[in-house]
C-alpha cells in the first residue's frame, strides 16, 4: 500500500502524528500503537474485526441504562475509541 508513495507532508495534533503520502494516503499514530500491516484477504484479529453483528452483540450485553458515551468509551469495547476520540467526535458532530 505504502511502497513506491513519497510522503507529501505530516501534521502533528494532541498525541497524534500522522503522514501523509501522495494520493492523500494518510497513516495515524499516537501514544503506544502497536503499528500492524494486513494484506487484502489477511484475517483480522477478533478484537479488530468491528461488523454489525459485534457491535449489536456488545450493546445487547451493556446495562439498559447506561449512556452511549459510556457505553462507546469504557471498558475498550471497541479498539482505537476511547474518551478522548470520543469527544473529539462528538465535538466535531454539533
Amino acid at each position: 500500500m505504502l511502497r513506491g508513495r513519497k510522503v507529501a507532508d505530516t501534521l502533528g495534533f494532541g498525541i497524534f502524528a500522522e503522514i501523509i503520502f501522495e494520493g492523500d494516503l494518510r497513516v495515524c499514530f499516537n501514544d503506544g500503537v502497536n503499528v500492524r500491516s494486513f494484506r487484502q484477504g489477511d484475517k483480522i484479529p477478533g478484537n479488530y474485526d468491528n461488523d454489525h453483528t459485534c457491535f449489536f452483540g456488545l450493546l445487547d450485553s451493556a446495562k439498559p441504562n447506561l449512556s452511549a458515551k459510556a457505553f462507546l468509551a469504557t471498558k475498550q469495547r471497541i479498539p482505537g475509541l476511547g474518551n478522548g476520540v470520543l469527544q473529539d467526535s462528538a465535538g466535531k458532530a454539533q
